[in-house]
């Protein structure tokens, strides 16, 4: 691959006006055209979740050209999560479709990749087991998994003894490690994911101006809806300008 072409392309994507960065808050005030605003639509998107304070949650997003929020790519939202102070936790999901074996009846799975601190931002535990610690994004160390309520006792009758079983997730092994509370769902990416899986974030990754994955985050306070627009516009110019094509 030609990666100085790559990073030409990549840089001319985030020049685009269409790739503005776009929150979506709970507060009552107008939308501007062609502007960074905060919609009323988090209301309906997340209040029927059964998340503490989930009134904070937020999903961050591109605007496209409709007014609908797209997905982010991975550079942006690596400086959107060190250079910004408005929220308290951010996370990327990115859904996949897997094969599962290593049990009675192998199937294909949906699956969420989810980055360091999602649970956490979530304020959700396992019913059985823990949930991902931060090695577990690391590359080499991610071999683990959180499976569903449901999925646990469907595809492992409930098993208590699930906790450090070994699968498979297309052929690679993965050890069981949680089991998430009935009715957990985020309705980002896949939000009725069978198995939840550490998304590791590389190198290469940071290098691909793709938009590719969900943000979700937590605000940092209440007055933090006052300030995350005017900081969300900030974060996204300085990311814009830092990865221009120089004239």
């Amino acid at each position: 691959m030609n990666y100085d072409l790559l990073r030409l392309c990549v840089r001319k994507l985030l020049k685009d006006r269409g790739f503005t960065l776009v929150v979506v808050l709970t507060l009552a005030m107008g939308i501007g055209a062609n502007t960074l605003v905060f919609s009323a639509l988090n209301q309906a998107y997340f209040q029927s979740l059964p998340f503490p304070a989930s009134e904070e949650l937020v999903k961050i997003g591109l605007r496209g050209n409709g007014g609908e929020l797209q997905k982010l790519s991975f550079p942006q939202f690596a400086y959107l999560r060190d250079h910004s102070q408005s929220w308290r936790r951010l996370a990327a999901l990115q859904a996949a479709g897997l094969n599962l074996t290593g049990i009675d009846q192998p199937a294909s799975v949906q699956a969420t990749r989810v980055s360091a601190g999602f649970f956490e931002m979530l304020r959700v535990q396992p019913i059985l087991g823990r949930a991902f610690d931060s090695s577990a994004h690391a590359a080499g160390a991610d071999r683990v998994l959180l499976l569903s309520y449901y999925t646990w006792l469907g595809r492992f009758s409930g098993a208590t003894n699930v906790i450090g079983k070994t699968v498979r997730l297309n052929l690679e092994s993965y050890q069981v490690i949680g089991v998430l509370p009935p009715g957990f769902a985020v309705p980002v990416e896949a939000g009725n994911s069978e198995v939840w899986i550490p998304l590791v974030i590389s190198d290469r990754d940071l290098r691909n101006g793709a938009p590719n994955v969900a943000v979700v985050a937590r605000l940092n306070a209440h007055e933090a809806k006052l300030k995350a627009r005017e900081e969300l516009k900030l974060v996204d110019r300085a990311f814009r300008e830092q990865y221009r094509v120089p004239s």
